[in-house]
C-alpha cells in the first residue's frame, strides 16, 4: 500500500488504520445522533443521515412538519439526482411553524411541474403542541421499505437537540403494509 492509500479498518471506533476519524455512513437499522457524534469525536457523512437511501429510492411517503426553503432545495436535489423518485407528503402546518407562504408556493410549483412526482396535502394543526412527529417510508427500487421516525421536521436537515432521538430501520412486509394503510387513511382524511 502506498502512502496515499489508507485501509479503512473501523473497529467500531470510526477511525481508519492510522487513527484518522472517518465520517459515519450508517446502514439501517440505526439511531441518530449516536454518542460518538454527540461527543464531537465523529460526524455523519451526509445530511440528513438517510440521504443516500433516498438517492436510490423509488418513493418516499409520510408525514413531515416544519418544511423550510432548505427542505425545498433538498427536494429539488433529490428529484434531479433520481429521476424515478416520487414523493407523497402530508405536510403538517401549525401556528408559528417555519413553513412560510413562499415555501408553500414553491411546493405547489413542484407539484404542478413534476408530472405527479410530487404530491402534497396539508395537515393543518390548530396548536403547536399538536405537531406530529415526522415519519416516512423510503421505498427502494426492489420495494423494500426503510422507516424514518423523527421529532424534527424539514427532512431532519437542521440541527436537532442532543436529547432528540431519531430512528431509521428496515420494515418487514407486515409493518410496511400497516404504515402504508395508516398513511393512506391520513392522506384520505386530509383531502376533506
Amino acid at each position: 500500500m502506498n502512502g496515499n492509500q489508507r485501509k479503512l479498518d473501523l473497529n467500531g471506533d470510526g477511525r481508519d488504520e492510522v487513527g484518522v476519524p472517518q465520517p459515519l455512513s450508517p446502514e439501517s437499522p440505526y439511531l441518530w445522533p449516536e454518542t460518538r457524534v454527540l461527543n464531537g469525536s465523529l460526524s455523519y457523512a451526509s445530511n440528513p443521515v438517510f440521504d443516500s437511501a433516498v438517492d436510490k429510492a423509488k418513493a418516499v411517503f409520510g408525514v413531515l412538519h416544519s418544511l423550510t426553503d432548505v427542505g425545498l432545495s433538498w427536494i429539488d436535489t433529490k428529484l434531479n439526482k433520481n429521476p424515478n423518485l416520487k414523493l407523497r407528503l402530508l405536510l403538517a402546518v401549525y401556528p408559528a411553524c417555519p413553513t412560510s407562504s413562499d415555501v408553500l408556493r414553491g411546493l405547489l410549483e413542484r407539484c404542478n411541474q413534476t408530472n405527479d412526482r410530487v404530491r402534497v396535502r396539508l395537515h393543518p394543526r390548530s396548536r403547536t403542541e399538536d405537531r406530529p412527529s415526522s415519519n416516512f417510508c423510503i421505498v427502494s427500487e426492489s420495494g423494500s421499505g426503510t422507516m424514518v421516525v423523527s421529532p424534527t421536521g424539514d427532512f431532519c436537515l437542521g440541527e436537532s437537540r442532543n436529547e432528540q432521538l431519531h430512528l431509521c430501520f428496515p420494515t418487514d412486509a407486515a409493518l410496511h403494509q400497516q404504515f402504508t394503510a395508516w398513511f393512506d387513511y391520513q392522506w384520505f382524511k386530509a383531502a376533506r
